[in-house]
């Protein structure tokens, strides 16, 4: 249960949990064991994937926008939009994976994301980090909004 994400420990609560009681009445090591992911399993319900968004120009504004309502619509905590300026973006759109955040659910946030940007999203992982709940950083492309040829649609009127 120690690398487990939140989100994987919420799918297979059910089946966790039923291990767990079962572990329970083992006594000694397996109760102590049991006992931990009965906590771990607590804190997973309450704790939501967090997603922040990087951007390097304002005209990418209205398209993080829509980034994040997308995201907290389906249960992400989106805290902001931060531009970090163009110097610091990659040369196209990534989705950065913190630690043992859920790949399943990095994997969903580029394949939405691939759609609005109408270009593939790389997925990375940011091994160092040891996140508490699922964390994602999501980095438009420098050219994102701001070229005419990956100017799209959600990238709204500027």
């Amino acid at each position: 249960s120690q690398s487990a994400s939140p989100s994987l420990l919420r799918e297979h609560a059910r089946a966790a949990q039923r291990i767990a009681d079962a572990g329970t009445n083992f006594g000694g090591t397996s109760a102590a064991a049991a006992a931990d992911v009965q906590t771990r399993l607590a804190g997973a319900s309450a704790l939501k994937p967090f997603a922040f968004v990087q951007i390097g120009d304002e005209r990418q504004r209205a398209l993080a926008q829509a980034v994040v309502a997308r995201l907290a619509s389906v249960g992400y905590s989106a805290p902001g939009i931060e531009n970090v300026g163009a110097a610091r973006l990659p040369a196209r759109t990534e989705v950065r994976m913190q630690g043992a955040s859920d790949p399943a659910l990095a994997r969903w946030m580029a394949q939405h994301l691939g759609k609005l940007t109408q270009s593939e999203v790389a997925v990375r992982t940011l091994r160092q980090a040891q996140p508490k709940t699922d964390t994602y950083e999501i980095w438009f492309d420098k050219d994102l909004c701001i070229t005419a040829a990956r100017t799209v649609p959600a990238c709204g009127s500027g």
